[in-house]
């Protein structure tokens, strides 16, 4: 079922207040695979394998090519107050001819990482730029709850598949940004799922 991100956002914040049981186990990257409803596939293999040694802090949930939102993964990693990248695969804005094939990052570390592909403008609400091309902004990051939601309008995937060095440091920043969750623990490991949670 797709979902518009506005009604998302809405959704989980509502699910934020839902009680939940679930064991401590240590923190870890998941990159989440949509199967059909994800959009770029090279984008799983791209997040696998720069996740393949992260040890973050606090859980991180990557949703790669996403077609449709999962919200009850997504707002289960939020409410253990861990970081969600959500990569869009919506139908993207053309910005072709471009002044730079750079998408210009200013968070968590400021850095240009080259693109050759089309983008998705995001919605800001309540939300930070944190980047743009071109002067459009194609990302943001807003806390929700415990967490950090971090949307992406244009595709990091294919740039860490490629083994593009910015695109590798970007994701490392974030990663090592997370805050550490009440008895988490600095050991992780990465882990692909087709329907798990971080």
């Amino acid at each position: 079922m797709s979902i518009t991100r506005r009604a998302f956002v809405g959704s989980a914040a509502a699910a934020l207040m839902l009680p939940r049981i679930r064991a401590s186990t240590s923190p870890r990257c998941t990159v989440l695979d949509l199967g059909d409803r994800c959009a770029l596939r090279e984008s799983v293999a791209g997040y696998r394998a720069a996740l393949a040694n992260a040890q973050p802090r606090a859980p991180v949930l990557v949703i790669p090519g996403a077609l449709d939102t999962p919200v009850l993964e997504i707002s289960d990693c939020l409410w253990r107050g861990g970081t969600v990248i959500l990569e869009a695969g919506e139908l993207p804005v053309s910005l072709w001819p471009r002044r730079t094939p750079y998408i210009d990052f200013t968070w968590p570390v400021d850095i240009a990482v080259r693109d050759f592909s089309n983008v998705a403008p995001v919605h800001v609400d309540h939300a930070k730029v944190i980047a743009t091309a071109d002067g459009i902004a194609v990302a943001s990051r807003r806390r929700i709850g415990l967490g950090t939601l971090i949307h992406l309008g244009t595709p990091l995937g294919p740039a860490l598949w490629a083994g593009d060095a910015e695109a590798k440091q970007w994701l490392s920043a974030v990663v090592r940004t997370t805050k550490e969750s009440p008895g988490g623990s600095p050991r992780t490991r990465a882990h692909v799922s087709r329907g798990g949670t971080c």
